[in-house]
């Protein structure tokens, strides 16, 4: 509810989406991204003494973006600032497969890049029953992901945390009223 601001030290009210009310389980959107999907650690590549993530991944995170920003940022929608439960289904054009978590944190971080999440952190990965691994569709490869309202733990953390500054900012207030109207008496 509340987040520091740079400004004077003070206060201000951290928005809330509608979605972040939603109950537990409901839907928030569903996502598919077409293409053959790409993992961060396969093929890495060392560049002046630094690993970066595959070329492939590279392009892949490129050719994400106009996805991402289409089913939620161009809608008028802020990063997801709560916790979410994601079912990933992965259609390959191949058995070539990677493995669950190289999928799971490519997607991830593709989302946190591309402002659908604020935090990668705030995942609850839910398979349903079902494999991740969907099948393999040679004409179509895609992820197809459904995003739903989860209670993250770190969400009551944060509301503490919240009460406490805004009651400290309360506090802070009176105070200089106070002081206020000492100094006119």
């Amino acid at each position: 509810m509340l987040e520091k601001t740079n400004n004077n030290n003070c206060y201000i009210p951290r928005k809330i989406t509608a979605e972040e009310l939603l109950d537990d389980d409901e839907f928030i959107m569903s996502l598919i991204i077409p293409g053959q999907p790409a993992t961060k650690k396969t093929s890495q590549r060392i560049f002046r003494k630094r690993i970066l993530p595959s070329k492939a991944y590279c392009d892949y995170e490129k050719h994400c973006e106009v996805f991402c920003k289409t089913a939620w940022i161009n809608k008028g929608k802020l990063p997801i600032d709560f916790g979410v439960k994601i079912n990933m289904k992965v259609y390959l054009k191949n058995w070539i497969v990677g493995d669950c978590t190289g999928y799971q944190q490519s997607i991830a971080d593709i989302l946190q890049k591309h402002e659908v999440l604020s935090n990668d952190s705030w995942i609850h990965w839910d398979w349903e029953n079902e494999h991740w691994l969907a099948g393999i569709d040679k004409s179509s490869p895609r992820v197809e992901l459904t995003i739903k309202r989860f209670r993250h733990p770190k969400e009551k953390y944060r509301e503490e945390q919240e009460l406490a500054l805004k009651q400290k900012d309360e506090r802070k207030q009176v105070k200089l009223k106070n002081l206020a109207k000492d100094n006119n008496e």
